[in-house]
């Protein structure tokens, strides 16, 4: 459905289903964002004909707005998500630079003192060939 339903009179209508016996006239608008319906505005009267074209088209502006608005929500709630992420990420890459540098920025330090030096862009590439955790959303240690 991507376009809206006026249905002046439910009991006639073949597509209606019975939910509130009440109701007697329906008006359903999908909320469209980029092609997809994301939502829809369903609105009920227990008048016959009550919905008008007028409705239609205020109503369909109405719900253009509601998906845009239900679009950056949902975008904000993934930028949120990915934010968090990357500050997990940025942590365990911190910790992982501690552990093993153990007091060098240039490489690894063994126990008996020797030491293995590289850049520090080294260190990160290492820390990104680490395999990640479930669905790849979080690094696991290697051990």
């Amino acid at each position: 459905m991507k376009e809206p339903v006026l249905v002046p009179d439910v009991t006639v209508d073949p597509r209606y289903l019975m939910v509130n016996p009440e109701t007697r006239s329906e008006l359903a608008i999908p909320m469209m964002h980029k092609g997809k319906v994301i939502g829809v505005l369903d609105l009920e009267s227990p008048q016959l004909n009550y919905f008008t074209e007028d409705h239609v088209q205020t109503l369909s502006i109405l719900a253009a707005n509601l998906a845009v608005s239900l679009e950056n929500a949902r975008l904000y709630e993934q930028l949120a998500r990915d934010e968090a992420r990357l500050e997990r990420d940025l942590q365990r890459r911190k910790e992982f630079k501690a552990r093993c540098c153990a007091g060098s920025d240039r490489g690894f330090r063994f126990g008996d003192g020797r030491a293995v030096s590289f850049g520090a862009r080294s260190v990160w590439r290492l820390y990104e060939f680490l395999r990640y955790g479930r669905n790849n959303s979080e690094l696991r240690w290697v051990t």
